[in-house]
């Protein structure tokens, strides 16, 4: 485990940290890492429970997956990230790998964790004991796969592909490994028999067909074909026959091919039914529409969906609805979904439409109104509106023909309301305003008429213009006055009477009084009109101006007041001057004008804020702060005072403009402005800058440049420019790219990187000959000719050399022809073929025997058989392979058998010398002593049956004259299984005459013998 921690650095400390290697035991010291530029004030963080070093075993593959509990850290400010080289459960390859944890904290401070993984190799592929069953000979050629070595140097004492003799031999592999690693070793052998089965030439391969409605399948194949070294057809026996039905599922057909000695070889491959088919939705609706109910919600029903197969008769149905839920207004999607056990699945949906077709209701609807006439003929109807309700629109549609307050014409007129919901239903509420005339004419009002006596009489001639008599509705109106117009009136009041009828009969009188009297006031002349001025210093003005001139018919002496005069001082705002002149009478008349002082002097800035200058801190802007400016006026003591910025504000780099502005309470307005400059001081940096690269070159020997354009970072937009640009042609070799970034005060960084333009394209070989085939001479060689190959490239001339030139002459076999193409940068092109020499000259085989019929020797059928072999007549160029199944001498079993010699040379087909060996049962004969005489003297101790050894199967049974059974026995054979003469119990039986009962059975054939045999002392 090793631990490394980034830490504040107050004074030099060096110290290490000591662990012990688990494999060597030798000390190792881990020294911390310091970085000298982190800051007094920055911790590294604190990591907990490190993992130790760890060490596994591959199982079964190179690699083997690990774990353990990963570390922890913590820290002050937080822990920001954590990297890592490997996750716990990674596979990790053999040999040592060292895991490593980083944790940064939130100030970029890292601490580092590390530990070693050691994977030890051991044999874990390597081959299982072999048994082969060899046809001929004693020994036979072996090979394996080589285990595999994950890297590391794997020897074996014997290797694959040598001749192995008859029995068992044990092949070690060891695995030698560096450093700490032990040796390894392992084992396997391989076992030679001569136990030689059927084989087949040809098996079916595995057969899959999918399943037909009634989930099962007609499975057909070929027949395989087996072939034996002794039996020219062997009997094929099988579990099924091409045609059979299957099941859902696999079934492993099996071929038993079995020879005429009983050996026996099997040929075996799974015909699997598949279920493909995906389940069938029966009665899923297509779709269904309900109608909203009062909530705007509808529950919406359906038969439960079904779904059949062709082998799940409980299908897996889901759906994301059900049937019965309350559905919305408007179209929702059921999707169901049917999975049956094979994991087919089946999608479908229909949708439930949720309609609204309810109207609206009526909450409440005005009741017919009757309302009078008024002077236009017609009436302002006013009532409440009604009120409607809907189930699902919360804001419906109203519109009406007729609105509360209009004016309504004389007679009655319908009001209709239509409430209209989304949907488009629609109802109506009406009623009817009915407009009556029930009221009488209108005699416009008349005031009592004051006159004056005229002249010096106390009396006066009084005349009115014509009554005006109205009425709401008719056109035509008497009318009546007494006395009349232009008729003398007294002095004092007369009372004049107005009658007036309508149509309606509605009639209306009216009053009014002629006055004649001295009422006659003075006139006034030349009233001024309003004076504007404007406020002074102290928020007042002096008004001046021509006094009215008042004169009267009958005083010439008025009483006139004031209650201003010209010259006087008015205050802020508007003052009301008034002049009044009264006669004897008492009659008086005024004059009155405004004076109206004004503010219209604006607000001054007692001092406004001078530019202020500043350099900007590391995030391009500043932080400034300024004295608010102060305010004077002539009225206002108070002010509306804004600007656009505030002291304390952050300002980016530039210049910009703060403005205050001031309104006093007149509206008068006066503003401050002055500048903020915040100043880049800092040069621009280089956030990235591509690497330096290598590019091929293309076909015109150049390259195209291509890379990530350089970031730079500044306050201030920067120019940027470079000598290079992506997609600019670069020439051969190594080319320098410059960017250069200038910000607006002339500050420049630099991004600089290399592109080496290199030549690593090969030549390119045009007509490379194919392979060539070629008979050898009689000399066991031939002399070959071809058209040789060229090359062309992109930049550079091309030399070439080759092994062998066109006309060569080349030896029996295969001979690999190299041209090697190479350019004036090191890069080269190979062009290869091979020269086959082949020997196809005629071989004849000479002396093949014939048929060869001979007699088992035992009961067991077997015989050994010994024959000349064949010879063959070919050419001396090449070696003749020489195999076969059966060699002279070897054991044959009971039937027919087929030994074949092979002749086989490199480069063509084989040619075959086959003849079949014979084996007949053996003929059933016995030869039986009749005589025994168990004295000890080793002369007829036994009872000695001639040839039963031959024959295991057999039975002996010996019974005395009685015919109780004495002696019983199977597997006779006049050695360890023989009588001596002794009963049951062991006893010696006595002289005399007893009987014999002998079966001997080889195959079908049954030998029956029975007789006396005579006990001799």
């Amino acid at each position: 485990m090793r631990v490394n921690i980034k830490i504040p650095i107050f004074f030099l400390i060096y110290f290490s940290l000591h662990s012990v290697d688990i494999y060597g035991g030798n000390e190792k010291t881990l020294y911390p890492i310091f970085d000298a530029n982190i800051s007094f004030s920055k911790v590294a963080p604190t990591i907990s429970d490190c993992p130790p070093d760890k060490e596994t075993q591959i199982v079964n593959s190179c690699s083997v997956p690990v774990s353990w509990t990963e570390p922890t850290a913590t820290d002050p400010s937080g822990i920001k990230s954590v990297t890592k080289s490997h996750n716990p459960g990674d596979d990790f390859q053999v040999g040592i790998t060292t895991v490593t944890y980083t944790f940064t904290n939130n100030n970029d401070v890292q601490s580092s964790c590390s530990f070693d993984v050691t994977v030890k190799y051991k044999f874990f592929d390597l081959p299982n004991n072999q048994t082969i069953d060899i046809s001929s000979g004693c020994n036979t050629q072996v090979f394996w796969g080589e285990p595999s070595n994950c890297g590391i140097s794997v020897s074996s004492n014997i290797p694959s592909g040598v001749s192995f003799p008859i029995g068992t031999t044990t092949v070690t592999y060891t695995a030698t490994r560096a450093g700490f690693f032990p040796d390894d070793e392992a084992s396997f052998t391989v076992t030679v028999n001569d136990n030689v089965d059927p084989s087949f030439t040809s098996c079916p391969n595995d057969i899959t067909i999918d399943a037909n409605q009634n989930c099962e399948a007609t499975g057909n194949w070929s027949l395989p074909v087996a072939s034996d070294n002794c039996d020219s057809s062997p009997n094929l026996t099988s579990n099924f026959n091409p045609g059979d039905v299957f099941p859902l599922g696999t079934t492993t057909v099996t071929y038993t091919a079995t020879d005429e000695g009983g050996n026996t070889a099997q040929c075996s491959f799974n015909v699997t039914v598949e279920d493909n088919s995906p389940p069938t939705f029966n009665n899923l609706p297509t779709e269904i529409r309900v109608v909203a109910e009062g909530n705007c919600t509808a529950i919406a029903t359906w038969p439960g969906v079904t779904a059949s197969d062709n082998c799940d008769s409980n299908v897996d149905i889901s759906s994301n609805i059900n049937s019965g839920t309350s559905f919305i207004l408007g179209t929702t999607a059921i999707n169901y979904t049917a999975i049956d056990d094979a994991g087919n699945v089946a999608n479908a949906s229909f949708n439930v439409i949720v309609e609204d077709n309810t109207s609206p209701t009526v909450l409440s609807c005005p009741g017919d109104i009757t309302v009078s006439a008024d002077g236009d003929c017609s009436a302002v109807a006013r009532w409440s509106l009604p009120t409607f309700d809907d189930n699902c629109d919360n804001d419906l549609s109203i519109t009406s023909n007729h609105n509360p307050g209009e004016a309504f014409l004389l007679g009655s007129t319908t009001v209709t309301y239509t409430a209209e919901d989304d949907a488009g239903n629609s109802i109506d509420c009406s009623f009817q305003v009915t407009v009556i005339d029930d009221t009488a004419p209108s005699i416009e009002p008349l005031n009592d008429i004051t006159v004056s006596t005229s002249g010096d009489g106390c009396q006066a001639i009084v005349s009115w213009d014509p009554i005006i008599i109205s009425d709401n509705c008719s056109s035509s109106i008497t009318a009546d006055t007494s006395p009349s117009s232009g008729d003398i009136f007294s002095l004092g009041e007369t009372v004049v009477t107005v009658t007036a009828t309508d149509e309606a009969g509605n009639q209306s009188t009216s009053n009014f009084s002629v006055f004649v009297e001295d009422n006659t006031a003075a006139v006034v002349n030349n009233c001024p009109q309003d004076i504007v001025i404007s406020s002074n210093a102290n928020c007042t003005a002096t008004a001046t101006w021509s006094s009215p001139v008042f004169t009267d018919n009958c005083d010439a002496n008025l009483t006139i007041s004031s209650s201003h005069q010209s010259g006087d001082v008015f205050p802020l705002g508007t003052t009301l001057v008034t002049y009044s002149a009264i006669d004897k009478a008492g009659n008086s008349i005024s004059c009155s004008f405004n004076v109206i002082v004004e503010d219209r002097s604006a607000p001054v800035f007692a001092a406004c804020v001078n530019d202020i200058i500043i350099t900007a801190n590391q995030n391009c802007g500043a932080i400034v702060e300024w004295t608010e400016p102060t305010l004077s006026d002539n009225c206002s003591t108070e002010f509306n005072i804004g600007s656009n910025y505030n002291s304390g504000d952050l300002f980016l780099v530039g210049t910009t403009e703060v403005i205050y502005s001031a309104t006093d309470q007149a509206g008068n307005t006066s503003s401050c402005s002055f500048n903020v400059i915040v100043e880049d001081n800092s040069n621009p940096t280089v956030a990235f800058c591509p690497a330096n690269r290598v590019i091929n070159i293309n076909e015109n020997c150049n390259g195209i440049a291509n890379w990530e354009t350089p970031i730079f970072n500044d306050c201030t937009n920067l120019t940027i420019s470079s000598n290079f640009n992506v997609g600019d042609v670069l020439p051969l070799g190594t080319n320098l790219i410059e960017y250069t970034a200038t910000d607006v005060n002339g500050a420049t960084a630099l991004c600089s990187f290399t592109v080496e333009v290199v030549d690593q394209n090969p030549p390119v070989i045009e007509d490379c000959p194919e392979d060539i085939v070629i008979s050898a001479a009689s000399t066991c060689d031939a002399t070959v000719e071809w058209t040789e190959p060229t090359a062309s490239d992109y930049c550079s001339s091309i030399t070439f050399d080759s092994n062998y030139e066109p006309g060569a002459t080349f030896p029996l076999g295969v001979t690999t022809v190299e041209y090697t193409f190479t350019d004036t940068n090191g890069n080269s092109s190979i062009c290869s073929f091979s020269i086959n020499v082949i020997d196809d000259s005629e071989l004849i085989i000479e002396n093949c025997p014939d048929d060869i019929i001979i007699q088992a020797d035992n009961d067991q059928g077997t015989a050994n058989v010994d024959w000349t072999e064949p010879s063959i007549q070919a050419s001396e160029c090449s070696e003749i392979s020489i195999e076969s199944n059966f060699k002279p001498g070897d054991l044959f079993e009971l039937g027919t058998t087929e030994v074949v010699y092979s002749f086989e040379r490199e480069d063509s087909e084989p040619i075959n010398c086959s003849f079949n060996v014979t084996v007949e049962p053996a003929e059933l004969q016995i030869e039986i002593s009749q005589i025994i005489s168990p004295n000890g003297d080793n002369q007829n101790d036994t009872w000695i049956i001639e040839g039963i050894e031959k024959f295991p199967d057999n039975q002996v049974v010996i019974v005395d004259r009685w015919g109780t059974e004495i002696y019983s026995v199977r597997g006779y054979n006049n050695h360890e299984t023989v009588w001596d003469g002794r009963n049951r119990n062991g006893d010696l039986v006595a002289r005399g005459t007893y009987y014999f009962f002998i079966t001997v059975r080889n195959n079908e054939n049954v030998l029956n013998e029975k007789g006396f045999i005579e006990i001799l002392r």
